[in-house]
């Protein structure tokens, strides 16, 4: 697997969300043959600290979800809102003490067995539908950005 590849494929993700306001924390995570391969974050806030030292991912329902979208079709996309997220109550408590609303996410199946998840939350200020509009207009390029990247490395991963 071209580790390399994939980790510019990562950042390249993460620059275009961080563009969405200046109060945004950015994820974007890649899953391969339905397990955890790699992430990047801007750590806004220091939530990606809270939310890995506090193992608040052992029941995050997104990463669940991504542990079988490596069933989707190549190349389908879908989006989650993750505005009322009530069977992680907690997780939802700590997101918004650390000042982080308006979740989304952007899963996209790419090539076989990669799933690419970008996420993003914002500030209570800004407009939810505002801030999810400005984020599914990122979609495209995202998208680009991804399946270019996936037709480079499908013949390294096995």
């Amino acid at each position: 697997m071209d580790q390399k590849k994939l980790s510019n494929t990562l950042e390249q993700c993460t620059t275009v969300l961080e563009n969405l306001r200046n109060r945004t924390y950015v994820s974007t995570l890649i899953y391969v043959d339905g397990k955890f391969f790699d992430k990047r974050t801007n750590n806004f806030n220091d939530w990606e600290n809270v939310f890995f030292d506090r193992k608040m991912y052992h029941n995050c329902l997104l990463l669940k979800i991504l542990e079988t979208m490596h069933t989707l079709k190549s190349d389908e996309e879908t989006v989650i809102l993750w505005d009322n997220d009530t069977e992680n109550d907690h997780i939802q408590k700590a997101r918004k003490a650390h000042g982080l609303y308006h979740g989304i996410s952007l899963i996209i199946k790419a090539g076989e067995n990669m799933v690419f998840c970008m996420s993003a939350c914002t500030s209570k200020e800004q407009n939810s539908q505002k801030f999810h509009a400005d984020f599914l207009g990122k979609r495209q390029r995202l998208s680009t950005i991804i399946k270019t990247e996936a037709e480079c490395t499908k013949s390294t991963l096995k």
